[in-house]
């Protein structure tokens, strides 16, 4: 456009502007090209602040269950003792306070962390959904409502993070193999979630066996050694999830990165 024509073959348009002969005025832009798989709408990345406290809630769950195992070693030697020697019942006593008042500290870590681990499973899978739409097995929903499903929970969640392994492994695969990819920790994930539901388990059991007030000397030592089994398992378990969390970030942030 120009209020002089460049050319003979310019023509004159009646906003009195000249226009080239393949330009017709008020003409709309192009439409901008389609979204692909790879800029589809979604976060582009997972905050590294998200799972840097996801993992650090994840350690300090880590930390007091092993002062609970630590406390159920205890409280069996004591429980042995006073039964047996009629010994000292006030050290049972306050080995079973100091098992309820780190029971209630894990009860509001785990708290916080089921939270986090939601909120972070949920922007991971949407930034897997941005680079590889197709052949999914669940929706972005899914990584939500996995953790609420009763007995299903115990390996949809797992199922959904194995959702977000494939779709790295998918883009990596589209990307060529270069050094900025990073493959997901995905036996990692499964020793983690499975010590994670077992020790979980036998910690609760645990707990409300050696708190039984109607119980036996048996029943008490079961669940002293099963709050130290299964609290230190479950120590062990945080902190392979805690590894498999900053592994699978990495993983599906740099997958983003070199989608662009």
């Amino acid at each position: 456009m120009s209020d002089t024509p460049q050319s003979e073959n310019w023509w004159l348009a009646s906003d009195g502007k000249w226009y080239p002969p393949t330009v017709s005025p008020g003409m709309p832009p192009p439409p901008p090209p389609p979204p692909t798989a790879r800029t589809a709408g979604g976060p582009n990345r997972v905050p590294a602040g998200l799972s840097g406290t996801l993992q650090g809630f994840m350690w300090a769950a880590a930390a007091t269950l092993v002062i609970s195992a630590l406390l159920g070693i205890g409280g069996s030697s004591a429980l042995d003792s006073a039964w047996n020697s009629n010994g000292n019942w006030q050290a049972v006593d306050d080995i079973d306070t100091a098992i309820g008042i780190f029971s209630g500290l894990q009860f509001l870590i785990a708290l916080v962390t089921f939270v986090l681990i939601i909120v972070w499973s949920y922007r991971a899978y949407s930034v897997s959904e941005a680079l590889q739409a197709n052949h999914r097995s669940f929706s972005s929903g899914w990584a939500i409502g996995a953790w609420f499903i009763p007995l299903a929970n115990a390996l949809l969640p797992r199922l959904v993070l194995r959702d977000i392994e494939k779709a790295i492994s998918e883009q990596n695969s589209i990307g060529g193999g270069g050094s900025v990819q990073s493959s997901p920790p995905a036996a990692l994930g499964w020793i983690w979630w499975v010590s994670y539901v077992v020790c979980n388990a036998l910690y609760v059991i645990g707990l409300a066996a050696y708190d039984s007030l109607d119980g036996t000397y048996e029943t008490w030592q079961l669940g002293y050694l099963l709050i130290a089994l299964g609290g230190g398992g479950y120590a062990v378990s945080a902190v392979i999830g805690a590894l498999y969390i900053r592994g699978l970030t990495r993983s599906v942030n740099m997958a983003a990165a070199s989608a662009g």
